[in-house]
């Protein structure tokens, strides 16, 4: 494994003082990635997601700005924290920065048939995963044996009809919504996926066949500061598994750490252990009211999540 290890770093330009074509070192490459994924990033949620220390981010991020690939705006109600975007110059380096490492895995795949390219994709991503848990002390026995599930962070084709059927086959059994909430889903779902917005996510969840059994997803299309959480869902047969605070945990330090100020989301009473998820990830109940907008009707409830960092 290590030395598998040293060869892709060795064959993909880790080594070298600049990556990807670019004049820039292997840490400033992937600042730009990140910016460029979570535009309004502050400095610290930046230093978090490489895992670096707040000073060598400044110098880094002191750097790029006098490159002219990015820029640092005040925030609006805290002057202490520079919200992070990409200049034109920027968001060109980092279509540069994708070209190029699209080519490295696309020559690369080219050697391998498609059952390769799947164990490729699947074993870098849970070994990638592995790691992950490991730093954050997550207990082994809980993510081994063949019902190891793991998250995705982008869509793979045919993830849009098993999210939506996920959730048709879910709420038909919990709340009896029938094929209009399934018809309103794939609309909702569609219309997320074109956009395209760049700030917002979704982590898809998969079992060790490729099977989508879990999901959530964060829209930041209405207002820059603040989000919307939607399709959060966990299959029945991974209850229980802890997966859906995963998931909870991972889309709210996501918003807190791009700059969101308030997280919406909208579900109806009666899904008490939800609830008490949302609750506990600082959620509140701030509005009820009847309504039938998936179908039946339900007592609609809306919570609201204020971010504990204050931006």
């Amino acid at each position: 494994m290590r030395a598998d290890a040293r060869r892709i770093v060795r064959e993909l330009g880790f080594i070298e003082q600049t990556l990807a074509g670019t004049p820039y070192s292997p840490s400033a490459v992937h600042a730009l990635i990140e910016i460029d994924r979570a535009p309004g990033i502050t400095a610290a949620g930046l230093a978090g997601e490489l895992l670096l220390d707040r000073s060598t981010v400044s110098r880094m991020l002191r750097k790029l700005v006098g490159a002219g690939e990015i820029r640092e705006d005040q925030g609006t109600e805290d002057r202490r924290h520079k919200s992070l975007s990409l200049t034109d110059k920027g968001r060109q380096t980092v279509g540069e920065i994708h070209q190029y490492g699209s080519a490295q895995v696309r020559d690369a795949f080219a050697y391998l048939d498609e059952r390769g390219q799947e164990a490729v994709r699947l074993g870098l991503h849970t070994y990638a995963e592995a790691l992950v848990k490991k730093r954050r002390g997550i207990d082994p026995s809980a993510s081994r044996g063949p019902q190891a599930i793991y998250v995705d962070t982008e869509l793979r084709p045919g993830d849009i009809g098993q999210i939506v059927a996920l959730h048709a086959h879910e709420y038909a059994k919990l709340a009896g919504f029938g094929v209009d909430f399934e018809a309103l889903e794939a609309a909702d779902l569609g219309e997320f996926v074109k956009r395209n917005d760049r700030s917002s996510r979704i982590w898809v969840a998969r079992n060790a066949a490729g099977i989508v059994v879990g999901c959530i997803a964060i829209d930041r299309s209405h207002q820059p500061d603040e989000a919307e959480l939607r399709w959060f869902l966990v299959g029945s047969g991974t209850r229980g598994t802890g997966l859906g605070r995963r998931l909870l945990q991972d889309a709210v330090t996501y918003c807190d750490e791009s700059g969101v100020a308030e997280t919406v989301l909208w579900t109806f009473q009666g899904l008490d252990i939800a609830r008490a998820m949302y609750e506990q990830h600082g959620f509140v109940l701030v509005k009820e009211q009847s309504g039938a907008r998936w179908g039946n009707t339900v007592v609609e409830q809306q919570f609201v999540r204020s971010s504990p960092l204050g931006t």
